[in-house]
C-alpha cells in the first residue's frame, strides 16, 4: 500500500457531473491519488457544497466532516 504522503494530490476539473463520474471511476479507490478539490465555477449555487460522504469511498474517511 502507498503511504498517504506519497499520494499525488489532484484537482478534478469538469462540468455537469462528468467530474464526479471521473472521480468515481478512476480516483475513488486509487491509492496513488488524493483528490483534494473539484472545480465548481460552472454551476451557480454550488459553492460550499460537499461531495456525498457515502460516495467518497474508504480512502476519504478522514475527510467526511470537511469540505471535499
Amino acid at each position: 500500500m502507498i503511504k498517504e504522503r506519497s499520494r499525488m494530490r489532484t484537482i478534478i476539473m469538469g462540468a455537469a457531473g462528468r467530474d464526479f463520474h471521473n472521480f468515481n471511476m478512476v480516483y475513488r479507490n486509487n491509492p496513488q491519488f488524493e483528490v483534494v478539490a473539484f472545480t465548481a465555477a460552472q454551476i451557480s449555487g454550488i459553492a460550499y457544497r460537499q461531495y456525498p460522504p457515502s460516495l467518497a469511498g474508504s480512502l476519504y474517511l478522514s475527510r467526511r466532516n470537511s469540505y471535499f
